[in-house]
């Protein structure tokens, strides 16, 4: 039933043949064992057909005198993960063989002794070992960097980062290096240039944006990179008037080693991971890097200012949040009790609240569960002078994805506001999770089991994720705080063990088998009964 997506109910007692149309191919490629070594069994791989779409499956059989018994074990996340492997290593292969090969064949010429080489050619043939040594060097730095990227293992911490002197910098370094019928320019618009960035990777993106926007512009023209504040979020934009993107491909020039082709670029090209890198760092800084679906030329827009509501009773505190979040790079609105930031939501949602409970009127946890009850899962931390573990389950049990107690720290409070920032960005829609009869959805973070669907909260959602992304194996209580939550907990937390509960009572809502099992002393697995 796991692997065909039916019901439990529909599948037993039918015929395998009535379930899985593909069961006598199956049975034909399975080499059975025999009872007394099952052992020895060996499991085939194959792809097969289900109502539930397409997934591959480990076959087992074990022959008894009575018959045979097979066993399916659904393997499409190892398949996936093995494919998407293997074409990362063929396709870093050839990345790395083409610049070697211009190499090679370079030095092998100015090494013969046979034939003599014209000073000119000579001087050419060094200028491409040059080169291509460069591009080798470059192609290896992003092969590691996007791998350190995808592992989670690139540490982008954000500060408050004046924007126009950076753009000023990167352009004067750019104009040296570019051709003469390359115009480099650089607009403002508003007054706001200071957003939540890391200088350092910020600048890496600038560099890759305006190189590919000179490259993509082989008959020159107009470069120009536009920083716009005081809409929210500060916006830098890369514009040029090259050869384009075409239709179509605006999204998928952000995959990794994806190449636009040579025909539409007139031989343009380049490793096919520079943009993959640079929207990655760009989302681990807070913002996103996007192309405009209609263009006659290349605009990528970074946006990177996020809006966070503070509400509290307490002017002083609203006040010296106000300037720490700001000195940080965050846009800030305030409200002095729950019905105002109701209202302020209303008009303009924020990127995350920070609520006060106790407030007059509509306290942070009223506040925090007529959002809920709307639909809205924006981030939510809760601030309370009542730190007993009670206290801490109410605010989660309302809906809230984070607490903390007062007083706080800032550096603290930044942190798990910047952790539930990163965990807020949405999935591309239609993404799924498969792990026996549970399915999570990451785009709109509704799961189901079975037919039976149910809403998760922000935070359950990622604890649910971490969990499918890494069946059958153990999970340390630390390394769940410092995925899930972004940050180490103290020893005596026990905010992990508040939200499995959660995620228990909602998948085993109608006595479902539980997925989610305790390992003493270690943390938790997730696996069959």
């Amino acid at each position: 039933a796991a692997i065909t997506g039916l019901r439990e109910v529909d599948a037993v007692g039918r015929r395998a043949a009535e379930v899985l149309p593909a069961w006598e191919e199956l049975t034909r490629l399975a080499e059975l064992a025999d009872s007394a070594t099952p052992e020895r069994a060996r499991p085939v791989t194959v792809p097969i057909e289900t109502p539930s779409g397409d997934r591959w499956v480990a076959v087992t059989g074990v022959e008894f005198d009575e018959g045979v018994v097979y066993a399916l074990r659904d393997v499409s996340d190892e398949h996936a993960f093995e494919q998407a492997r293997s074409d990362f290593v063929a396709t870093a292969s050839h990345e790395l063989r083409t610049p070697l090969a211009a190499v090679y064949g370079a030095a092998r010429t100015l090494l013969r002794t046979d034939i003599e080489i014209p000073a000119d050619q000579h001087d050419r043939f060094l200028e491409i070992i040059a080169s291509e040594t460069e591009r080798l060097t470059t192609i290896v730095s992003q092969i590691l960097l996007a791998g350190q990227l995808e592992e989670g293992r690139v540490d982008v911490a954000t500060t408050a980062t004046d924007l126009r002197p950076l753009v000023e910098s990167v352009l004067d370094s750019t104009r040296v290096r570019a051709p003469e019928q390359i115009d480099l320019r650089f607009e403002q618009n508003g007054d706001r240039t200071v957003a939540l960035a890391n200088e350092d990777k910020l600048r890496q993106v600038l560099v890759n944006l305006l190189d590919n926007a000179i490259k993509y512009s082989p008959d020159g023209g107009d470069v120009v990179v536009e920083l716009e504040g005081g809409t929210g979020r500060v916006r830098l934009a890369v514009r040029d008037h090259g050869l384009g993107i075409p239709q179509g491909e605006q999204e998928r020039i952000f995959e990794k080693f994806y190449r636009l082709d040579p025909a539409l670029t007139r031989g343009v090209g380049g490793s096919g991971l520079g943009l993959f890198i640079s929207r990655e760092l760009i989302s681990r800084m807070g913002g996103s890097l996007t192309v405009p679906l209609a263009s006659d030329a290349a605009t990528f827009t970074e946006e990177t200012l996020m809006l966070v509501l503070v509400a509290d009773d307490d002017r002083a505190v609203r006040e010296a949040l106000e300037r720490a979040l700001e000195l940080h790079g965050y846009e800030v609105a305030l409200a002095s009790d729950g019905d105002t930031a109701l209202t302020a939501v209303d008009s303009r949602t924020p990127d995350a609240l920070v609520l006060d409970v106790m407030m007059p009127g509509l306290d942070g946890l009223d506040v925090t569960r007529r959002l809920r009850r709307q639909g809205n899962r924006v981030p939510i931390l809760l601030l309370t002078a009542r730190d007993a573990v009670g206290d801490r389950v109410e605010g989660l049990d309302a809906g809230a994805d984070d607490y903390l107690p007062k007083p706080y720290d800032l550096e603290e409070l930044l942190a798990r506001l910047r952790a539930l920032l990163r965990r807020s960005k949405p999935e591309e829609p239609g993404a799924l999770l498969r792990f026996a009869d549970l399915t999570l959805d990451l785009g709109s973070m509704d799961a189901r089991r079975g037919g039976r669907r149910f809403e998760l909260t922000t935070t359950e959602a990622h604890l649910l994720e971490l969990f499918m992304r890494n069946p059958r194996q153990v999970l340390p209580r630390s390394l769940i705080y410092e995925r899930v939550w972004g940050y180490d907990f103290s020893h005596s937390s026990n905010a992990l063990d508040v939200y499995v509960g959660y995620l228990r009572r909602k998948t085993e809502a109608e006595d479902e088998s539980r997925l989610i099992h305790t390992v003493r002393g270690t943390g938790y697995v997730m696996r069959e009964p």
